[in-house]
């Protein structure tokens, strides 16, 4: 038997609906932040550290795929060290650091 125009109207209204909504909740998924000062960036382990407000310091990984805002290369931000920035970044799993994904300088 096959199934008649308005069956299959409202599987296809349904089926957008579903992905929809699944598409919505991953966009809402917010990524991990930190704000703080940049204290050092150590090229050679791939590492940067940044010290909150309330002086605790964290240490993230980054890799060629970390961005910063700008024109700016992880590596050159060695230079602006005591700036404010913000680190998004991949929660770690186990004993490995967080790894910075995007780096941004925040306004003062």
């Amino acid at each position: 038997m096959k199934p008649s125009f308005r069956t299959v109207t409202l599987t296809l209204i349904a089926m957008v609906a579903i992905v929809g909504l699944a598409a919505g909740g991953l966009a809402q998924e917010e990524q991990a932040h930190f704000d703080g000062t940049l204290l050092s960036v150590d090229v050679t382990t791939q590492t940067i550290v940044v010290e909150a407000e309330n002086q605790t310091r964290t240490t993230f990984a980054y890799d060629s795929e970390t961005e910063v805002a700008g024109d700016e290369t992880v590596q050159g931000l060695a230079a602006e060290a005591g700036t404010r920035i913000r680190v998004m970044y991949d929660e770690p799993e186990g004993d490995a650091l967080p790894m910075a994904r995007q780096i941004s300088v925040l306004e003062e």
